[in-house]
């Protein structure tokens, strides 16, 4: 998937909750729509130059952060550290640690290299540094969309909050609409939603607590990732603070690092769906007093070769969860080409257990 450094690009998910492009005022009634696109971009201008700290022409700088994936019931079910030194955009050590994942990423003037684990990161690791780094757009950006105020209450807290939009986009109602929410006092970046290039990071939401300053900027030093209103994931910032010069070290690959293998391509699952040659479905049900669906979310990668190489929980139930997996990994796909050349593919595949009735 993306570099950490391809990570600040900004991207929109052409997506809306109604298909309507009228400007709300915070109550939700109809409103100046010149007055409240004004009033948006302003919102979102002040409150680009108070959170956050990035920049590519910023000064040196090092964070670790550490993280966990939460389970159904909010247990953590695997812990990893994600660190980066940051010099300039050719001069970075990024790095992942943890029992499923772990690699550094070497950039220089000669491109990147890698060492440990060369595959990419999967979108839970994506997730860190899209709510690590969120970013909010410019002026001249935002003002080619169509912006849309409203007050929210998220987390118990009544937020502004500016969805934004292309304008007259007429795409499904079940998506959302990238979403920026500010405390109501205050220009701070409290919740960022549908954000991202794939179907679960357009689900997905982070809260942003513990505010701090560094350079002058607010930075959420633990923040809360959820999909589809569930938490997923927390992500704790250990250390923020300036990188001192001549640490050219720290950006030196080892003898053994490697370029890494082409970028994976991302696939929806509808697509995948239709690829399937080798079906596997987990071999029990569950009866209960009354008929209910129960769903849930693997992220998957499926090899050169159509088979599946890994699958991560997302979301779903943990009595079902294991089966799913173990299901998935026995499929087989046709391979997928790009310029008749088979390539590696992430993909999402959901699942739903109806449970029958005694």
């Amino acid at each position: 998937m993306r570099l950490f450094v391809a990570g600040f690009a900004i991207v929109f998910c052409a997506s809306m909750s109604d298909g309507s492009t009228t400007l709300r005022a915070q109550n939700g009634s109809p409103s100046n729509q010149q007055g409240s696109q004004v009033n948006a971009l302003g919102l979102l201008e002040t409150a680009s130059r108070v959170n956050g700290f990035f920049t590519p022409d910023s000064a040196p700088w090092h964070l670790r952060a550490t993280y966990s994936e939460l389970n159904a019931v909010g247990q953590a079910t695997s812990t990893g550290t994600y660190e980066i030194f940051w010099a300039s955009t050719k001069k970075i050590n990024q790095s992942y640690a943890s029992k499923e994942f772990s690699h550094t990423d070497y950039i220089t003037e000669a491109g990147l290299l890698r060492g440990g684990d060369m595959d990419w990161p999967m979108i839970v690791e994506q997730r860190i540094t899209d709510s690590l780094f969120v970013h909010i757009p410019p002026r001249e950006v935002l003002e080619k969309l169509d912006l849309a105020v409203t007050d929210r209450p998220i987390a118990g807290v009544t937020l502004h909050c500016v969805s934004i939009q292309p304008k007259g986009n007429l795409t499904s109602k079940s998506n959302t609409p990238p979403t920026f929410c500010l405390d109501r006092a205050t220009p701070l970046l409290r919740y960022s939603s549908g954000m991202g290039s794939n179907v679960i990071e357009q689900q997905s939401a982070t809260v942003f607590n513990n505010l701090a300053m560094f350079r002058g900027h607010a930075v959420s030093r633990d923040l809360t990732v959820a999909y589809k209103d569930r938490p997923s994931l927390k992500i704790h910032i250990d250390v923020l603070e300036d990188l001192a010069a001549g640490n050219d070290d720290l950006f030196k690959p080892p003898s053994n690092a490697a370029h890494p293998p082409p970028k994976r391509h991302y696939v929806d699952q509808f697509q995948m769906e239709a690829r399937i040659i080798q079906r596997s479905a987990p071999a029990f049900g569950l009866h209960d007093a009354a008929a209910t669906e129960v769903k849930g979310m693997l992220d998957v990668i499926v090899g050169r070769d159509g088979l599946v190489k890994s699958v991560r929980p997302i979301m779903g139930p943990i009595m079902y969860e294991q089966a799913e997996m173990n299901a998935v990994k026995k499929q087989k796909y046709q391979p997928t080409l790009v310029d008749g050349v088979p390539v590696e593919v992430e993909t999402e595949v959901g699942y739903v257990f109806t449970t029958h009735p005694r």
